[in-house]
């Protein structure tokens, strides 16, 4: 939106409404109300909103519609404040149409024209090639000369310079590293070869062909050649049965002294100590009574309880139900089923 503020004079003291007409119209484009400036006193102005462009008269009237001023404006479709000027003045704003550079036709684009410079500072440019010669790089004269030693491949030790993170390096032959630097820790993967010694790797490693002359403290995938050192401990559950091949443990695989040792460790109770664990088990050891009947697959040990507890505790018996008690003589311990239809008698199965 566009806010022509339009000044002028009139007679002070006055409520002016300042009215627009377009030349050699008499009807009204636009009116508002004019307000006199607080002291500049006889200067008012008038604010319009998105007048079109061109040059109006302005006619300042008072309260009771009486003119008391008339000028000429010429207005933009811009915000702005536009001087007003006696009628028949010359307008301050000239609209030039160019269609010509020195006699010559020029090409124009939207208004905006199209120029081809043939001399820069009076000199003639030889080509379409801008040649430019650059001394200085905001100012610096070293700046200009380290890029030029970058560019045209005399070369450029870049001393002190900060490399940011390099995305690609396609080159990266003639690199190598000092002697007396070392590599330092590296957290990145290091897919070639390594030639001197590693202080210590807490990463995992991929493979390993060659001879590990010193420790391992982490885990090994798999070795695949021998272990000619001794190996201090083997974690629980470390060796398993798959662990070993199939028949891979033979009589040739193992010293003569091996099947001694398996023998001596072997148990060697002799008969009477047998017996005597198996009376301990009778006579001895004791074993509460069920809560429950046990089931078809249960142990020659429940089975026998099981027995000895319906000849020994209370059971009742009706017409249709057979019940067995615990000790305490209250419990339930098992219910079964019963009934007789004067051939046949029929006793469920206990629950």
């Amino acid at each position: 939106m566009a806010t022509q503020t339009v000044e002028f004079p009139c007679a002070t003291s006055q409520t002016v409404t300042a009215k627009l007409f377009s030349f050699g119209s008499d009807t009204e484009v636009a009116s508002v109300s004019a307000t006199e400036a607080t002291n500049r006193k006889g200067l008012y102005t008038a604010a319009f909103t998105d007048v079109a462009a061109g040059t109006y008269r302005l006619i300042a009237l008072n309260g009771s519609s009486v003119p008391l001023a008339a000028w000429d404006v010429t207005l933009t479709l811009t915000t702005a404040t536009f001087q007003a000027y006696e009628i028949g003045m010359t307008v301050p704003l000239i609209a030039a149409n160019v269609t010509h550079f020195g006699g010559t036709a020029g090409t124009f684009s939207s208004g905006r024209p199209e120029v081809n410079a043939t001399h820069w500072a009076g000199t003639a440019v030889g080509s379409v090639t801008i040649n430019c010669n650059m001394t200085q790089i905001s100012g610096d004269t070293t700046a200009a000369d380290n890029a030029e030693a970058f560019f045209d491949g005399t070369g450029y030790a870049g001393t002190n310079n900060v490399i940011p993170t390099v995305t690609t390096l396609t080159n990266k032959t003639g690199f190598s590293l000092l002697a007396n630097t070392g590599l330092g820790n590296q957290t990145a993967d290091i897919t070639g070869s390594l030639s001197g010694s590693v202080g210590s790797v807490t990463g995992a490693v991929g493979s390993v062909t060659g001879n590990v002359g010193g420790n391992v403290t982490g885990s090994v995938g798999s070795v695949v050649g021998n272990v000619g050192g001794s190996v201090a401990s083997v974690a629980s559950g470390g060796i398993t049965s798959s662990s070993f091949a199939a028949d891979s443990i033979t009589a040739s695989a193992l010293a003569a002294s091996a099947v001694t040792e398996i023998q001596s460790g072997l148990s060697t109770l002799t008969t009477l100590q047998v017996n005597a664990e198996v009376l301990d088990v009778l006579q001895t050891d004791t074993f509460a009574e069920l809560s429950a009947p046990p089931a078809a697959t249960s142990s020659l040990k429940d089975k026998i309880t099981w027995v000895f507890q319906w000849l020994r505790n209370k059971s009742t018996q009706t017409s249709t139900q057979r019940k067995l008690y615990a000790d305490d003589g209250s419990t339930v311990v098992s219910t079964e089923t019963v009934s007789d239809d004067g051939t046949t008698y029929t006793k469920g199965e206990q629950a």
